[in-house]
């Protein structure tokens, strides 16, 4: 039976103070699956002294350099096979679903949690 290997890296920013700080936990360590398993690569988030407010942030997961999910007001993807939850990122939840896991998922996995001031500002 074959394993495919995934890696969680995080990134996030900080919110300022009018709005609290943001907090992300991930698993950094290694997610191992074989061929044909589902996956869940946790990611947490929590904003420090407010409530998230999901119209201020943008998620952006990526793999191998490009973007496979994302959330800026509505959940998109751009793979099949993988999934966001806009239900749970209400409360604090970017977790992402791997259905059906295959080698081309071995690798690093990114997420980046923004708040919508800077990813607009880095996408100028």
């Amino acid at each position: 039976m074959c394993c495919v290997s995934l890696i969680l890296l995080a990134s996030f920013c900080f919110l300022g103070k009018a709005t609290g700080k943001l907090q992300v936990q991930a698993d950094p360590s290694l997610v191992k699956a074989a061929v044909g398993d589902d996956v869940l690569l946790n990611c947490i988030f929590t904003v420090h002294g407010a409530a998230v407010d999901l119209s201020r942030l943008s998620i952006l997961w990526f793999h191998r350099g490009k973007q496979l999910a994302e959330f800026d007001d509505v959940v998109s993807v751009f793979r099949k096979g993988v999934s966001l939850s806009q239900e749970e990122l209400v409360n604090g939840n970017a977790s992402l679903h791997i259905s059906q896991a295959l080698h081309s998922n071995l690798k690093t996995w990114k997420i980046h949690i923004y708040p919508h001031h800077v990813l607009a500002i880095q996408r100028s």
